[in-house]
């Protein structure tokens, strides 16, 4: 498949916003070129597996460090209004205590540095926004998060949209791209700008002795004047699904 011809074909209906960028990537190629990984405790692993990009964690080798965590980046995308979409693939069930998702408005990445937003999805907690400061994560209030249970092996598009201070994350079964299961939404000012990625986190308690893997495909990220001109429900139709 190729998302970027899809995505591009959208856009073309719509000529204020054929200028915008995009950033996507389907990893058919069977690499994660362009991708900038963050790997705050050496405990990260990033690879291609049948197309997905797998991103993965062993446990803390130092409770002191804080959990074991990894993500990856696109700093060819920085972003003020956005939408960031990416499908997260072949969900493991033996992942339960584990944290994965989308972040936006990236920046200062490091350990114990980055700040941003993230949508992101635990087996234990469901469907959450939140904002990060210097690695800390805190909910973002009544209404950014949802209860959700994901299904061993299903695959789902998680969508991440920003305007201005409104944060909407919404999260679809591939099978069906109508109708989210779980939609979340919260309103922030701390952040204005800065860079897309998706991320595993162990969320197990001290000492941290968990793992987190995920699968991630159909990477896409737009930023404004797309946004306005497909609005979300076109951007989702214009990835085409993983499977048939």
């Amino acid at each position: 498949m190729n998302i970027r011809r899809s995505v591009l074909a959208c856009i073309a209906l719509f000529p204020a916003a054929a200028s915008a960028a995009l950033v996507t990537d389907d990893f058919n190629d069977g690499n994660a070129n362009g991708w900038t990984t963050s790997n705050p405790i050496g405990t990260g692993s990033f690879s291609v597996v049948s197309g997905a990009y797998r991103i993965a964690t062993a446990a803390t080798p130092n409770p002191a460090f804080g959990p074991g965590r990894a993500g990856s980046f696109r700093n060819d995308a920085s972003e003020t209004n956005f939408a960031v979409l990416v499908d997260l693939v072949d969900w493991d069930a033996a992942q339960v205590e584990m944290v994965a998702g989308l972040l936006a408005r990236v920046s200062q990445i490091g350990a114990g540095t980055t700040d941003g937003y993230g949508l992101v999805v635990e087996p234990d907690e469901g469907l959450s926004l939140v904002r990060i400061t210097n690695e800390a994560s805190a909910g973002l209030g009544v209404g950014s998060a949802a209860p959700l249970t994901l299904t061993p092996g299903n695959d789902y598009r998680m969508a991440f949209t920003g305007s201005g201070t409104s944060l909407t994350g919404q999260i679809f079964d591939l099978t069906n791209l109508a109708v989210p299961l779980a939609t979340v939404t919260a309103t922030d000012a701390t952040y204005a700008s800065g860079v897309p990625g998706v991320f595993v986190f162990d969320s197990s308690a001290a000492p941290f002795p968990g793992t987190a893997r995920a699968d991630f495909d159909n990477f896409l990220s737009v930023p404004e004047p797309s946004v306005a001109a497909l609005g979300l429900a076109g951007l989702l139709l214009a990835v085409r699904r993983r499977r048939a």
